[in-house]
């Protein structure tokens, strides 16, 4: 299975966070069926929370009790309104599922991006989410040419804002995630006190941090930070920072005490 998403790198360390990426995909593309099959399957449990011993596993948490991509997801798999993207027929659908017992109103707003953020299509409707119901939409203005030819060097962007403030969002590209092995993501660095700022300059996918606590992020964007994201993070006293994405490790700061900011 991890041949037909990933490159192998012959890094042990890197292919066991491929195995955490893996897991990310597998198991979300898994609930997000499930869900979208309401009324006929209500829903998923997953297995498991954490791990007993150390090693590469199916948990979502690992044995020094750190999150894996997986569990920083969940936030956004189990929220009330699920969106999702998908393409049936050559056309592209997008979804949205109401686990709630209660009809929601909101704005379900559907961009198409260049790897980069430039903005190649969008498009913003008012929409109702029936309670306990899955209902998918293919907009006429979708067309064809915009995603199966521009597309391919970028990705779709969905985000509900509903009435009452709650907002979620999705992240969907095309093609294998071994696309992002092959170049590096570009993103800003600047310090305020001792927080750590990363503004992201195009998308990265599956990006973690290692060396410092993620202590505010965009809800739902455990899986991809897209262009315009800002992270911000606790650095750990004297540890250097760094950020693992698909296409390697990337040292952000070498201890806490070095404050400069950086463009990569």
């Amino acid at each position: 299975m991890m041949v037909l998403h990933f490159h192998d790198t012959g890094d042990v360390a890197h292919q066991a966070y491929l195995t955490r990426c893996l897991q990310a995909l597998g198991v979300g593309l898994g609930i997000e069926a499930h869900i979208q099959a309401m009324p006929y399957c209500m829903g998923t449990l997953f297995w498991q929370l954490n791990d007993a011993w150390p090693g590469i596993s199916w948990s979502a948490i690992d044995y020094r009790l750190r999150p894996k991509i997986l569990f920083s997801a969940l936030e956004r798999y189990y929220f009330p309104i699920l969106l999702s993207f998908r393409k049936e027929n050559r056309e592209g659908e997008i979804c949205w599922s109401n686990s709630g017992p209660d009809t929601l109103w909101g704005r379900l707003s559907a961009s198409v991006l260049s790897f980069s953020g430039d903005t190649l299509w969008s498009l913003s409707r008012r929409v109702v989410a029936r309670p306990l119901a899955s209902e998918c939409a293919s907009w006429p203005e979708m067309n064809q040419s915009i995603l199966l030819q521009e597309a391919s060097n970028g990705f779709v962007y969905l985000e509900w804002q509903g009435v009452k403030g709650e907002t979620t969002r999705g992240v969907y590209w095309f093609g294998e995630p071994a696309q992002f092995q092959s170049s590096k993501p570009a993103w800003d660095l600047y310090w305020e006190k001792d927080v750590l700022f990363l503004k992201a300059r195009s998308l990265i996918v599956f990006p973690e941090v290692e060396g410092a606590e993620i202590i505010s992020s965009p809800f739902a964007s455990a899986t991809a930070w897209i262009p315009g994201d800002v992270i911000a993070l606790q650095p750990q006293p004297g540890c250097p920072v760094f950020l693992r994405t698909l296409s390697g490790l990337y040292e952000l700061v070498t201890t806490h005490s070095n404050h400069r900011n950086e463009r990569n």
